[in-house]
């Protein structure tokens, strides 16, 4: 079976090292039918270390402090061929069988509109900071 194709979009703002960290995780996922996209915001076109490492990545670079909401909206306008979107902090790391879970579950109801991951600490791997989201409660 084919794999749908996900658009991976996060935001960049002054955190390179992060966006490293980030990246990284993603590449070691168990999902390969992905595109990366980094919006750097406030861009002072030091994302040296992310272009020369993955230079696979779509990287777009904005001038002015976007937010992170406008960096991902300039991240959707710039991709429309893809079949989900998946939209990260650049602080996140990704368990390696995440991005399959997502997919899976959004795969298996026509209905499903949307699914978020559970997030734990880094810091305390055992503490959930937030659990995806239910329209139904």
């Amino acid at each position: 079976m084919k794999q749908p194709k996900i658009t991976i979009i996060t935001v960049n703002y002054h955190k390179e090292d992060k966006t490293i960290k980030l990246i990284d995780s993603i590449k070691s996922s168990n999902y390969k039918n992905y595109k990366i996209i980094v919006i750097d915001s406030d861009s002072q076109g030091a994302l040296k270390k992310l272009s020369k490492k993955f230079q696979e990545l779509k990287i777009i670079y904005k001038k002015e402090n976007t937010g992170w909401a406008k960096g991902l909206k300039i991240g959707v306008n710039s991709e429309k061929n893809t079949d989900y979107y998946l939209f990260l902090n650049n602080d996140q790391i990704l368990d390696k069988n995440m991005i399959s879970f997502l997919i899976q579950t959004a795969e298996s109801d026509k209905d499903i509109g949307m699914v978020a991951p559970s997030v734990y600490s880094l810091n305390e791997p055992d503490k959930i900071l937030t659990i995806g989201y239910s329209a139904s409660g």
